[in-house]
């Protein structure tokens, strides 16, 4: 498990919020994950997130490279602290309009 990490594609509106860029967002968002990634750890993840409020599951697709998570958050939310306090992740950082999630 050490040093997975997956990317989390964001289309939609993000409102800033705090000075240390912390922002609000509103839209699609895909998670990415690699093959290698083992799928329980996936479910987990799906999981969590079908678990907070004002977000939708719309599906999954794999393929030989890994699978894609398809969620749409309808009302602005904190993204990072919530992707933060997902009990898998180590670390969350903003990378233009993609987000990585670093997994322990």
């Amino acid at each position: 498990n050490k040093n997975l990490a997956l990317w989390v594609t964001l289309r939609g509106t993000r409102t800033v919020v705090e000075e240390n860029g912390g922002f609000l967002f509103k839209g699609q968002m895909e998670l990415k994950t690699l093959s290698t990634m083992e799928y329980a750890l996936v479910k987990e993840l799906k999981g969590f997130l079908t678990r907070v409020p004002n977000v939708k599951y719309l599906g999954e697709s794999s393929s030989e490279e890994g699978s894609v998570l398809s969620f749409e958050i309808q009302e602005p939310l904190p993204l990072m602290d919530i992707l933060g306090n997902i009990p898998l992740v180590q670390n969350v950082v903003a990378q233009g309009d993609n987000v990585k999630l670093s997994l322990n």
